[in-house]
Parts: C-alpha cells; structure tokens; sequence
C-alpha cells in the first residue's frame, strides 16, 4: 500500500477533524461551521445502530455480543453505541486528532479507540472480532485502498461472524460522471497531477465509487457470503449497504 497515499489521506483527516470534525463526519449543510450539538449528534448514532440490527434480526443473521469493531470510527458516533450491547467495542481510525477526540468523548469503560493506518490491521489477530460495522468510511478511501482494508476486515471476523458495511456505488448521472466512465485514464491524470500540487494544502472529502462486483470478489475470496445488500439513492449518489456473514 502506498506510504504516500495513506500518509496524505491521514495529513487530510487530521485537518478535517481540527476545524470541524462532527461536520467533517455527518455533513448535514445546516451543520457546517461546528452547528452540530453534541448529544444530538451522538444520537445519531443510536438510531442508526439500532436499525442495522433490526435488519439484522429480520434477515435471522444471529450476532454473537463479543468483541466488536467500528473500523473509520472518527470521534466514536457509533462505537459508543455498540459497546452498550457487546463485551468490547473497539474503534479504529486514520486520523490522530479523530482517535484524541474519540477518547475525550468517551463514557464507556468497556470502549477502547486505536489509531490504525495498517492496511493488515495487524493490531488483532485473525478471527478477533465477532462483528464489524463501518459506515461513511470506504467512500473516502481510494477504491485499491479500500478493497484492501474490506480485505483485511473479513479476515479478522471470526468463524460466523457478521460485518455490516457501506460502499458508495455509483454515481449518479452528470457531467463529472460523464467524464470519469468515458475517460477514466484522463481523471486519474488529472487528479494525480492535482495531488502533486495541492499534497499539503488539501483538506477536501474526497468521494469514491467501488463497483459492487469488485466488492463482490473480495467477499468470496475471504470465504464469507453477502446475506443482502440494500441500495439507498441519495441526491447525488447511491449508496448500498452489505451484510456480509464469515463463512
């Protein structure tokens, strides 16, 4: 993996999570400029965990309430949540400053947050957790990078453990899509080029789409199974999420 790209992606979150972070992390327009509350927006996540595991109940996809892992944590919205029903609920991320905010908001003893860049997340051995949730998270990783740290997290879920994951999967159709389908090589010069000149000024949240082949693959190759895949048509994008079970 690329030491360049994981660095100016961490450089980037850093950034983010110094100006703004709850913004940075659920970016309502009404919240921009630090608007968020606190308390409301770690209720958010209270709904949001809560409806994962309805759909989880309604699929007969059975949790064991071990160990648990919110991999792109930032400042703990939903790992927080989690440890209230498993033994121990661990939060990984990029960013330093996301980790040092995660662990000052922190309540729970039970709730542990670690800073991760590895792409073999080799801070746990295989087979560690019973479940891993990641939300808004792959969509800002480049989609190699992304496909490699997905990898990785199938391979650290135990024997029918479960990992409820989103992906941003396509775009929906305008001129900027236009242009990344029909010249694909030219974007990537593009953007390259652009990474060059801007590394250390960049503090933009970057979008990516990974086809659902793709993500497919990566699931059959780490012997799980995806149970069922739910799409959500946003505005500009849709966004589907996977439930996937370690086979």
């Amino acid at each position: 993996m690329s030491t360049r790209y994981i660095q100016k992606l961490k450089r980037n979150w850093n950034k983010l999570a110094s100006g703004d972070a709850l913004w940075a992390i659920l970016s309502d327009p009404t919240k921009k400029h630090n608007k968020w509350k606190l308390d409301e927006f770690f209720k958010t996540g209270e709904k949001e965990i809560s409806n994962v595991f309805q759909e989880l109940e309604s699929l007969g996809l059975k949790v064991k309430f071990g160990k648990c892992l919110d991999f792109g944590c930032g400042v703990g919205r939903l790992t927080q949540v989690l440890a209230k029903s498993f033994n121990e609920s661990i939060g990984l991320d990029i960013s330093e400053k996301m980790i040092e905010l995660a662990r000052n908001y922190n309540s729970r003893d039970n709730c542990k947050f670690f800073v991760n860049e590895d792409e073999n997340l080799s801070l746990f051995s295989d087979g560690y957790f019973d479940f891993i949730y990641s939300s808004i998270t792959f969509q800002h990783i480049y989609p190699t990078y992304a496909l490699a740290y997905l990898r990785a997290c199938l391979k650290k879920l135990t024997i029918g453990g479960v990992m409820v994951f989103q992906i941003a999967t396509k775009e929906k159709a305008n001129l900027r899509s236009y242009f990344r389908n029909t010249f694909p090589y030219l974007l990537k010069a593009h953007r390259l080029m652009k990474e060059m000149v801007c590394a250390n000024l960049s503090n933009k949240i970057e979008m990516y789409f990974i086809n659902p082949e793709d993500i497919e693959q990566v699931v059959k190759e780490e012997k799980s199974e995806i149970i069922n895949r739910i799409d959500n048509e946003m505005s500009k994008v849709v966004s589907s999420q996977f439930f996937v079970k370690r086979l």
